[in-house]
């Protein structure tokens, strides 16, 4: 294979007399590195939102949640029986109510969530989307989302009263904290309340919603779903974080493929460039390979010879497209370019984050396809009949 791979190096890289044919190779190589590059920034940018999404869904809830339909949940009974669950790091108690918030004769429905006063003892991380006051809940302290701040004009310090339809009772609570944390249902409903001003409030003395679980690996959790299944048996359910938001995560994953194959189309596209510039280049080297026909080359070796030059295109074009598409999302990481308006989407720029597994799937996709499109130019060459190509030379 040494001769083959000299002579497909000779004719990629040699002055052609076709000056056409050089240039096509320079854009078949050009169209797989804009290809490759595209597939590259577009999956970091899918990545970068599906990652933002993650984050405040796991900031604002535990990793797993332990609840039941029933009225109470026996959360002494669940801790015992999940203490010895390898992976299992924390447990807290939080619990949930339907509620109707009143500001200056103005009224909405809002979910209250009764978790611990002290920040160090909650399995959530609501500190990190503070956008003003504190996060303590000691006494009748309230942490409101920044939607329903702005819709009732609320600032730290202010008073709100809170109304439980259901026990038929009422509070007045201090807004301690405005949270942000990007999702406009969570910002707009959630309403967090010391557990135990909670427990008054709702008429649910001594009763949670469920038990919340921190473990080690938050992208493993099904596995440890599974272990606290074999513990746990019905009324209880036990709902995982990715289960929380399962439509949403379905929705971005076929969002993710439809984009990788619209895109890949470019790729696609940059293929053909590159059988037909073998093409050429077969129809210019007839004399040479009538020659080596002659003199006994067989067919599997004037297929190499093309294969080769064709692979060489796809792979030149896979090295610039690759470090291309990885330094734009370098820059876009590290300096963040390209901005978005806070007031709509809550983040300042375009979020990037580069998979491994999702750039050797792009680069693997693009050697495939230009793997495939040497295949006709190389048995066309293959096929020749060196007396045609020999006969009027």
């Amino acid at each position: 294979m040494k001769w083959q791979l000299m002579i497909s190096l000779r004719y990629l890289f040699e002055k052609r007399e076709e000056r056409f044919i050089s240039v096509a190779t320079l854009i078949s190589a050009l169209g797989i590195a804009v290809g490759v590059a595209a597939l590259i920034v577009t999956m970091g940018v899918v990545n970068g939102f599906n990652r933002e999404i993650e984050e405040k869904i796991l900031n604002v809830n535990p990793h797993i949640i332990i609840a039941s339909d029933r009225a109470s949940v026996d959360h002494e009974d669940i801790k015992r029986k999940i203490s010895q669950i390898e992976g299992v790091l924390e447990t807290a108690d939080f619990l949930d109510g339907q509620a109707l918030i009143n500001v200056d004769e103005k009224v909405a429905g809002v979910l209250i969530r009764g978790i611990h006063p002290n920040p160090k003892r909650r399995l959530i991380k609501i500190d990190s989307y503070l956008a003003a006051g504190t996060t303590g809940l000691k006494g009748n302290g309230a942490i409101v989302g920044s939607e329903l701040a702005g819709n009732f004009r609320l600032k730290v310090g202010d008073r709100i009263n809170i109304l439980s339809p259901l026990a038929g009772s009422s509070e007045e609570f201090k807004v301690n904290g405005i949270f942000n944390s990007g999702r406009y249902d969570y910002d707009l409903n959630l309403v967090f309340l010391n557990i135990e001003e909670a427990k008054k409030l709702l008429g649910k003395d001594n009763i949670v919603s469920g038990v919340g679980l921190k473990v080690a690996e938050v992208f493993k959790v099904d596995s440890i779903k599974y272990k606290i299944l074999s513990v746990i048996r019905p009324p209880y359910r036990v709902v995982t974080w990715k289960e929380i938001d399962r439509n949403l995560f379905s929705a971005l994953k076929l969002e993710k493929i439809v984009l990788f194959l619209v895109v890949a189309l470019i790729i696609f596209v940059a293929c053909f460039n590159i059988i037909s510039t073998l093409i050429m280049t077969v129809m210019e080297k007839a004399k040479d390979i009538g020659i080596l026909k002659a003199i006994g080359v067989t067919r599997l070796g004037l297929m190499l010879i093309f294969l080769l030059e064709g692979l060489y295109i796809s792979i030149i074009g896979i090295i610039i497209g690759s470090g291309l598409g990885l330094g734009l999302c370098y820059l876009q990481y590290n300096y963040k370019l390209v901005k978005l308006p806070p007031d709509i989407y809550y983040i300042y720029s375009v979020p990037i984050q580069v998979r491994v597994p999702d750039t050797m799937i792009i680069i693997a996709a693009a050697f495939i396809l230009g793997l495939l499109a040497t295949v006709y130019p190389s048995l066309h060459a293959a096929r020749l009949n060196p007396v045609d190509a020999l006969r009027y030379e």
